[in-house]
C-alpha cells in the first residue's frame, strides 16, 4: 500500500513539472510576439503627434517671415515715394502730401499703430497714429524729439535699403505699460537723396497682437500647448495670461520657460530648431531670426536689433515657437492599445495553462485515453493556428504603418543633431550653475574663451567645478568678484528676478577687456540659474573713443577763444603755453621761432620749469628733435630721450626730461616755429598726434597773426609819416599854384623829385594793402575752419537748413579769402615784396594736379577736359605757374557752355622754353575787348558775365606773375563765339 502511494505522489509530480514545462515555452513564445505587434502599433499614434507637431511649428515661423517680408516691403516702398524726398527739401505742400499718403496707408492697412517720419537729427517730422480703425496726423506742436531713442540711432546709422528690426515688448504710454496691453515691434529705414545723402529714417509700429492671433488661429485644433517666447525665455503667447510679458513687470521676471521647464529650456535655448521627449512630455520648437525670416521673403538685408548690439550675428537675435505635448496627452492613445494586448495575453495565458495541465495529463494517461487526446491535442492546435493568423495580419498592418514614419523618425534625428550644433554656436559664455554653486552645463564659447584665459585647467570650467570659487581665483579683483557672487546668489535665493554687471578683465597678455554678466534663475531647478558672459569691449571702447573726442574739441574751442582774445604776440604766447599745460599737463612747454637756419627759443613755461634763462641756445634746423620737425615738416615723438640718437641737446637731458614731442608750426606749408612738448617720466605724446597737431595748427595761426599785426603797426606809423609829407607837398603845390607856368622849367628837377616820392607814396600804398589784406584774412580763416568743423558735424548733427546755411558761408568765406589772396599778390608784385621760389619738379605732374582739380567741375558743368601730359624738369616758381594755370583753365570752364578745355604742351629744345597752351570752345573775347583784358578790374560786357562771378583780377595778375616772376610772357587769340586760345611762353629753368 505505501508503495502505490508513493508511485501516485511520484505521477502527480510529474505531471506537474511536465505541465509547468508546456506552460513556460508556451507563455514565453506569446509574450514575444504580443511585445513585437504593441510596439508596432504604439509608434505610428506617437509620430503622428510628433509630425502635427512639427508642421504647426513650421507654418507658424512661415507666417512670421511672411509677415516681415510684407512689412519690409511697405517700408521700402515708401522710402522712394516722390512727395518723402521733396519734402526734406521743400516742406511745404510736400510735407502735407506725404502725410495725407501716410494717413490712406496707415487706414488702409490697420497693422501699424504709428508711422513716423523723423529728420536726421532725431525730430519728428510726420506722425500718423491708428486709432480705432481711423489714421490720425498729429499736429505740428505735438511732433517730438526722437534722437535720443535707441531705434532711431540704429536706423540712421543704416546704410541704404537696409531695415531695422526692434525686439518685441509692449507698449509704454509716459512710462506705464499701456492698457490693455499692446504687442508691439518697431521697423525703421533711412532716407536718402539722390547724390546718396542720408536725409531721416521711416518707423513703423507694428501692432505685434495681429501676428500673435494669426499664430493662435493656426495652432487652433492642434494637440498640446504652442508658445511663442523671446530669447530670453519669457513668454509672448501661449503661456497662462499671469506668466505673459513676466520681462515687462517687475514680478514677472521669474516667469520664464527656464524656470517652469528647465531641462527642455536648456535645450531651446541652445538649437535653433528640433524636437525630444523629456519627463514632461513631447517638445517641438524653431527659431524665427529676423535676419532669416525676411531674407527668405523679401529682397532686402536686415541689421539686427539695437538691444543686441553691434556685434551680434544673426543667430543671436530672435523668437523660439514652442509646442509643448504632455505626458498624459502624448500616451493616451497608448493605454487602450495596452488594455487590448493586455486582455488578449491573459486569455494565452489561461489557454496555455489549460492546454499545458491537459496534455500533461493525457500524456501520463495515454494508454486509457490515447483517442481523447489527440482529438483534444487537435481541437486545441487549430484554436492556436486560427490565434496565430489574426495576429499576423495584425503585424503586417502594424509594420506598414511604421514604414510610413520611418522617414518622419530620421529626419527628427536630424533635427535634434543640427540643435545641438546650433547650441554651442552663440557667441555669449553660457553656463548653468546649481544652487550650490557647481557648474551643471556650458557650451562651447564658454569651453573656448576659460581654455584661452584659464590654461587648459578643466577643473576650473568645467561641468562639475565651483563657479564661485574658480571666478575668485581667476579673474578680476576681489571686491568686483564678490559683487558679481553677490547678485548670483540673491537670484538663486529668489531675492532678484535677474542681476546684470559690467566688470574688466585682464586676459592673456595683460589686455583688457569688458564683459556683461547677467543671471537668470531656470525654472524646475531650486537655485539653479543661467550664468551669461558676453564680450562688451568693442562698446566700451566705443564710448571712451566719443568721450575722447569731445574733450578734445571742447579744447581746442577753448585754445581757439584764448587765441582770438589776445591780440598780442605775448599775450597769445602766454595763454597758448597756459592751455596746453592745462590739457596736456606736459613738465615743460617750449616755444621756438625760426631764424633763418636756426630756431631761437621765444618761450618757455610754466614757471616752476628747471630750466633757466640763458640756458637755451638756439637749434639749428635739422638738429635734435626740434631742428628735425622743422627741417622734416612733420612732428617727431621720442619716448625716451636718453636712449634716443636724435637728440643731441644735454639741456633737455640734465633737467629731468624723459619724453619729448616736437610739432612744427606750419602756416601755408611753411614752417616758421616749433612746439616742444616734455614730460619727466615716460609719455608716448603719439598717441595724442592727431589732436597735438591740430592743436599746433590753432597755435601756429595764432602766433603768425600776432606777428603780421606786430608788422602791419610797424607800417602804419611809416605809412603815416609819408601820408603827412605827401598832404605838406599838396598844399605846396596849391599856393604856387598861379606861379606854376613861370617856374616849370626852373622847377623841373623838384618836380621830378616829387614825382619819384609820390612813386614811393604809392608803393607804400600796395604794402598797406598787402598787409591789412593779412589782417582781413585773419577772421576769414577762423570763419573757415569753424564752419568747416561744423559741417564735418564734429561738435554736434545738423539738419538739412543748417548745412544750406553753413554751405553757403564756407563759399562765400573762400571766395572772399580768394579775392584777398589775389589783392596781396597784386600789391606784393607791385611792391616789389613777391618771393621768386625755385622749385624742381617735372612738368607732366604739375599738368596732372590741374586735371585733378578740375575734372568734376567740367564733368558737373557736362564739357570734356583734356590735358597732354609732357615729362619735362622745370626749375622754376612751382606754386606760381599752378596758380597762373589754374586761372586760366577755371576761365575757360566758366566761359564755356558746351564742348571743353584742352591744355597742351611744346617743348622748344634750342630756347629751353616751354610754351603751354589752354584752349576752350567758349563764348569768345570781340576783336575790340581784347586790348584790355589783362587789365586790372577789367570785366568784358557780355550776358554771361552776368552769370560767372568775378573781379577782374585773376587775368590781370596771371599777366603780372608770368612776365615778372616766371620770366615769360603770355598772349592770346580768340574769335568771338568760336572760342579763345590762351599761350604762356616761360623759360625751363628761372
Amino acid at each position: 500500500m505505501p508503495e502505490n502511494i508513493k508511485a501516485t505522489q511520484q505521477n502527480a509530480w510529474r505531471r506537474v513539472i511536465t505541465a509547468l514545462a508546456y506552460f513556460l515555452t508556451i507563455t514565453i513564445f506569446f509574450a514575444l510576439l504580443l511585445v513585437v505587434f504593441y510596439r508596432k502599433e504604439v509608434k505610428p499614434v506617437q509620430d503622428n503627434l510628433k509630425s502635427q507637431a512639427v508642421n504647426t511649428v513650421t507654418l507658424q515661423k512661415n507666417i512670421i517671415g511672411g509677415n516681415f517680408g510684407l512689412i519690409s516691403a511697405d517700408l521700402l516702398f515708401l522710402t522712394n515715394h516722390p512727395h518723402l524726398k521733396e519734402m526734406f527739401t521743400s516742406p511745404g505742400i510736400h510735407r502735407e502730401k506725404f502725410a495725407g499718403d501716410l494717413a490712406l496707408f496707415s487706414r488702409t492697412s490697420k497693422i501699424y499703430d504709428q508711422v513716423r517720419v523723423l529728420d536726421s537729427t532725431g525730430m519728428e517730422l510726420i506722425r500718423v497714429n491708428l486709432i480705432n480703425g481711423k489714421a490720425v496726423v498729429v499736429p505740428d506742436d505735438q511732433l517730438q524729439f526722437k534722437g535720443d531713442r535707441y531705434y532711431f540711432k540704429e536706423t540712421i546709422s543704416l546704410a541704404e535699403t537696409k531695415v531695422f528690426i526692434s525686439p518685441i515688448d509692449l507698449n509704454m504710454e509716459h512710462g506705464r505699460i499701456e492698457q490693455p496691453p499692446k504687442p508691439m515691434l518697431r521697423f525703421g529705414t533711412p532716407v536718402f537723396d539722390a547724390k546718396g545723402r542720408k536725409l531721416g529714417i521711416i518707423v513703423f509700429n507694428y501692432l505685434a497682437g495681429n501676428l500673435i492671433q494669426n499664430l493662435k488661429a493656426v495652432s487652433a485644433g492642434h494637440p498640446g500647448q504652442h508658445m511663442l517666447l523671446n530669447q530670453e525665455g519669457y513668454w509672448l503667447s501661449g503661456g497662462k495670461a499671469e506668466d505673459e510679458w513676466g520681462f515687462m513687470y517687475e514680478n514677472g521676471k521669474q516667469k520664464t520657460m527656464a524656470n517652469k521647464y528647465p531641462e527642455a529650456w536648456q535645450t531651446i535655448s541652445n538649437s535653433d530648431s528640433g524636437q525630444f521627449v523629456t519627463k514632461s512630455g513631447l517638445f517641438t520648437f524653431s527659431t524665427v531670426s529676423p535676419l532669416t525670416a525676411v531674407a527668405e521673403h523679401a529682397d532686402t538685408l536686415i541689421e539686427a536689433a539695437a538691444s543686441e548690439g553691434n556685434n551680434v550675428k544673426p543667430k543671436g537675435y530672435g523668437w523660439k515657437i514652442v509646442s509643448f505635448i504632455p505626458n498624459a496627452a502624448l500616451h493616451a492613445g497608448e493605454r487602450s492599445i495596452r488594455n487590448k494586448y493586455g486582455s488578449f495575453f491573459m486569455v494565452l495565458l489561461v489557454l496555455s495553462a489549460a492546454g499545458s495541465w491537459f496534455a500533461a495529463e493525457r500524456a501520463f494517461a495515454r494508454s486509457q485515453r490515447e483517442q481523447d487526446l489527440l482529438s483534444y491535442g487537435e481541437k486545441l492546435k487549430n484554436e492556436v493556428l486560427e490565434r496565430t493568423s489574426e495576429l499576423e495580419k495584425s503585424s503586417i498592418a502594424l509594420l506598414n504603418e511604421l514604414d510610413a514614419h520611418k522617414q518622419t523618425e530620421n529626419e527628427l534625428r536630424e533635427q535634434v543633431d543640427f540643435n545641438w550644433r546650433v547650441f554651442n554656436s552663440t557667441n555669449s559664455h553660457l553656463a548653468v550653475v546649481d544652487n550650490d554653486g557647481f557648474i551643471l552645463e556650458v557650451n562651447d564659447a564658454w569651453r573656448s574663451f576659460a581654455k584661452e584665459n584659464l590654461n587648459n585647467d578643466e577643473s576650473a570650467w568645467g561641468v562639475g567645478a565651483n563657479y564661485f570659487v574658480k571666478y575668485d581665483e581667476n579673474w578680476g579683483d576681489a571686491e568686483l568678484a564678490e559683487e558679481a557672487f553677490d547678485g548670483v546668489r540673491k537670484v538663486q535665493s529668489g531675492q532678484l528676478s535677474s542681476f546684470s554687471l559690467e566688470y574688466p578683465c585682464h586676459g592673456p597678455g595683460g589686455v583688457k577687456r569688458w564683459f556683461l554678466l547677467y543671471v537668470s534663475p531656470l525654472q524646475g531647478k531650486a537655485g539653479s540659474v543661467l550664468v551669461s558672459h558676453t564680450n562688451i569691449t568693442a562698446r566700451k571702447l566705443a564710448e571712451v573713443k566719443v568721450q575722447q573726442s569731445l574733450t578734445e574739441m571742447t579744447a581746442l574751442n577753448a585754445l581757439a577763444q584764448q587765441i582770438t582774445a589776445n591780440g598780442s604776440l605775448d599775450n597769445i604766447v602766454d595763454a597758448s603755453i597756459a592751455e596746453i599745460t592745462r590739457l596736456i599737463h606736459p613738465d615743460l612747454v617750449l616755444l621756438f621761432m625760426r631764424n633763418g637756419e636756426n630756431l631761437e627759443l621765444l618761450r618757455y613755461g610754466p614757471k616752476n620749469s628747471s630750466l633757466k634763462h640763458g640756458e637755451t641756445p638756439s637749434h639749428h634746423i635739422g638738429d635734435c628733435l626740434c631742428g628735425l620737425a622743422a627741417s622734416s615738416g612733420q612732428p617727431t615723438y621720442s619716448i625716451n630721450i636718453h636712449a634716443d640718437s636724435r637728440c643731441s641737446w644735454n639741456k633737455c637731458k640734465k633737467a629731468g626730461v624723459r619724453s619729448f614731442a616736437a610739432l612744427p608750426l606750419l602756416v601755408e606749408n611753411q614752417v616758421f616755429g616749433v612746439l616742444g612738448l616734455a614730460s619727466d617720466v615716460e609719455v608716448d605724446f603719439e598717441k595724442q598726434g592727431s589732436f597735438l597737431e591740430v592743436l599746433a595748427t590753432e597755435i601756429a595761426l595764432g602766433v603768425k597773426n600776432a606777428l603780421l599785426i606786430e608788422e602791419v603797426m610797424k607800417h602804419s606809423g611809416a605809412l603815416e609819416k609819408e601820408i603827412t609829407e605827401r598832404k605838406q607837398a599838396e598844399e605846396e603845390l596849391r599856393l604856387h599854384k598861379e606861379h606854376l607856368e613861370e617856374l616849370v622849367e626852373m622847377r623841373t628837377g623838384e618836380l621830378a623829385a616829387a614825382n619819384v616820392r609820390l612813386q614811393e607814396v604809392d608803393r607804400l600804398k600796395s604794402m598797406f594793402i598787402a598787409s591789412m589784406s593779412h589782417e582781413l584774412r585773419t577772421p576769414l580763416n577762423s570763419v573757415i575752419g569753424f564752419s568747416s568743423i561744423m559741417l564735418k558735424e564734429w561738435i554736434g548733427a545738423l539738419n538739412d537748413e543748417q548745412k544750406k546755411s553753413m554751405t553757403s558761408i564756407l563759399n562765400s568765406g573762400k571766395h572772399l579769402l580768394s579775392l584777398i589772396n589775389d589783392v596781396i599778390d597784386v600789391s606784393k608784385i607791385e611792391a616789389g615784396m613777391i618771393e621768386v621760389g625755385r622749385d624742381s619738379f617735372d612738368l607732366a605732374e604739375l599738368l596732372t594736379e590741374v586735371e585733378q582739380a578740375f575734372t568734376e567741375e567740367a564733368q558737373d558743368r557736362r564739357l570734356f577736359l583734356k590735358v597732354q601730359q609732357i615729362h619735362l624738369p622745370m626749375l622754376t616758381d612751382r606754386r606760381r605757374l599752378l596758380q597762373c594755370l589754374f586761372n586760366l583753365v577755371s576761365n575757360a570752364i566758366k566761359y564755356s557752355e558746351q564742348g571743353g578745355v584742352s591744355v597742351s604742351a611744346q617743348h622748344d629744345q634750342v630756347h629751353g622754353r616751354v610754351t603751354i597752351a589752354v584752349t576752350d570752345t567758349g563764348i569768345g573775347i570781340a576783336l575790340e575787348d581784347q586790348s584790355t583784358l589783362f587789365q586790372a578790374f577789367s570785366r568784358l560786357q557780355f550776358p554771361l558775365a552776368a552769370k560767372v562771378p568775378g573781379t577782374g583780377l585773376g587775368l590781370y595778375l596771371t599777366r603780372k606773375i608770368t612776365v615778372e616772376i616766371l620770366q615769360g610772357e603770355i598772349s592770346m587769340r580768340s574769335e568771338q563765339g568760336k572760342g579763345s586760345t590762351f599761350n604762356m611762353t616761360l623759360p625751363c629753368r628761372v
